[in-house]
């Protein structure tokens, strides 16, 4: 049986709806309430709509990397200015999102070895480094991943916007500059050979 990448994705939704109405309800027995399922669905309500939303708002990544080649400069850059003009043209919906996911975290430090985020930029920055899976050294790449998830991603928008009262260009602008510098750091800027 072949299962499609869209039925997959369902069921993915489902479970992940279903976790969050658990945790929803978890939270509502520690608060000494006894839930209903209507309580709990509404709980969990906020974050999925953001998490709707935020899937919603998203670019197909083959597309994006795709256009930008096999370069990994390139490609680092494609989707670094992806992930900033998403942000910057939705701010608000981002922002909610971070405060759902910082809740969630607050409300259930029980295990921090568990991410509370699914790790989408993960996703886009593998996809970005793809070409170079076994023509550089994986610890190398591997710590160019864990480097670019500081970069790509929304809360390095907000702290450019809050903190250094960059507009949405510079904000851009300077994202861009730290993901290639570190593509350049890593000895990663031309093509790989082969390519």
């Amino acid at each position: 049986m072949v299962v499609s990448r869209q039925d997959e994705g369902r069921t993915n939704q489902k479970h992940r709806t279903r976790r969050a109405i658990i945790d929803a309800a978890a939270e509502l027995v520690r608060e000494n309430r006894t839930p209903s399922v209507a309580d709990a669905a509404e709980r969990a309500l906020v974050s999925l709509l953001v998490e709707v939303q935020a899937d919603a708002t998203q670019p197909s990544i083959d597309d994006l990397v795709s256009q930008a080649g096999s370069g990994i400069a390139a490609r680092v850059e494609a989707i670094t200015r992806e992930m900033a003009r998403m942000v910057l043209a939705d701010e608000a919906l981002f922002r909610n999102q971070v405060r759902a996911t910082q809740d969630a975290w607050f409300a259930d430090q029980s295990d921090s070895s568990v991410p509370i985020r699914e790790g989408r930029r993960l996703a886009w920055i593998d996809k970005a480094l793809e070409p170079a899976a076994g023509k550089v050294d994986a610890r190398g790449l591997k710590q160019l991943r864990t480097a670019l998830a500081v970069v790509v991603g929304v809360e390095p928008v907000l702290a450019l916007r809050d903190i250094c009262g960059l507009g949405p260009k510079a904000t851009e602008q300077a994202l861009v500059w730290a993901a290639t510098a570190l593509v350049s750091q890593a000895g990663l800027r031309r093509t790989p050979p082969g390519r």
